[in-house]
């Protein structure tokens, strides 16, 4: 799937694909699923509350607010990430992080890589967790 415009998904709906570039989404509503069996590039998401999982990587994304989940399990998961708050609950996961930019991580809040994270950037407020568990 390319040059992907999505309003909102739904609680029970679903987008997949094999990889998805160019997306656009205003709202992922919580039981909503954005799910690549492969790789996700270009995502503009304004509130995933749902999830948004790739199976290879996430790159080159923009997500105003995350209080759901963001989840990536290739060896080079997530890399180019700027996210504006994330809120009590909302986690962002990967086995390696790179290039990670985020205004607030709220009390609550969770970002995990299994493995690394290199070049993380908190710009306002820290309240919630960065874990690099290896």
């Amino acid at each position: 799937m390319e040059d992907i415009q999505i309003g909102t998904v739904t609680s029970g709906g679903e987008a997949t694909a094999v990889n998805m570039a160019d997306i656009s989404i205003d709202t992922v509503e919580d039981g909503g699923m954005v799910d690549a069996s492969n790789s996700i590039t270009n995502l503009d998401a304004g509130t995933i509350a749902g999830t948004v999982v790739a199976d290879a990587e996430i790159s080159d994304a923009t997500i105003g607010m995350l209080s759901g989940t963001i989840g990536a399990n290739g060896p080079n998961t997530m890399e180019d990430i700027q996210i504006g708050t994330v809120t009590s609950g909302g986690e962002a996961t990967a086995v390696n992080m790179d290039d990670i930019t985020i205004d607030s991580v709220e009390e609550g809040a969770e970002i995990v890589a299994s493995n690394s994270i290199d070049d993380i950037t908190v710009t306002e407020d820290m309240n919630g967790s960065i874990e690099a568990v290896d």
